[in-house]
């Protein structure tokens, strides 16, 4: 399985070195990663923490390793401990484990589309196109119009013509 995913990593342009992982506990990195987002950087952390895992075999549970990781995607240094200090980080990633349980997820990767629709694992490109077109289908069906009743009076249009 792992070199199948490999694999398909490369061929995405993704240099994976499952080799080097070391399996562990990832909720700090989690906690971090929500801490990152209040600091509108949610996103740059996890991509470091994805290289920092696949590609450089690094360990995700290690504060130390964390805090520098942190620091690489210019976090404040003196902050960076609060995302394992404050229940708040913890808090936001439970309630993420309590979402993903009450929608089935049992493994990672998992995406959720519309609530409704769920791929498991490293799927084919067909099977996410036919997933998100299915989701969109369904989902623009239950987009409803308001069709009002208006009562008409002297007003002006977005084009500032006014009667």
């Amino acid at each position: 399985m792992l070199a199948a995913v490999t694999a398909s990593a490369k061929q995405a342009g993704l240099d994976y070195h499952f080799d080097k992982t070391v399996m562990t506990n990832s909720f700090k990195a989690h906690c971090l990663i929500q801490f990152a987002k209040s600091k509108g950087k949610g996103d740059e952390m996890e991509e470091r923490l994805f290289k920092a895992f696949f590609t450089e075999g690094k360990n995700v549970s290690d504060l130390d390793t964390l805090t520098q990781l942190a620091k690489e995607i210019g976090l404040n240094e003196n902050e960076i401990s609060t995302a394992f200090t404050d229940d708040t980080y913890a808090y936001q990633v439970k309630n993420d484990i309590n979402e993903a349980i009450e929608l089935g997820v049992t493994g990672v990767p998992f995406f959720v589309l519309d609530r409704k629709y769920g791929i498991s694992g490293a799927q084919p490109t067909e099977v996410f196109t036919t997933t998100i077109e299915k989701a969109f289908e369904g989902w623009s069906k239950n987009q409803t119009k308001t069709n009002l009743d208006i009562s008409n009076s002297q007003s002006c249009s977005i084009d500032g013509q006014c009667d």
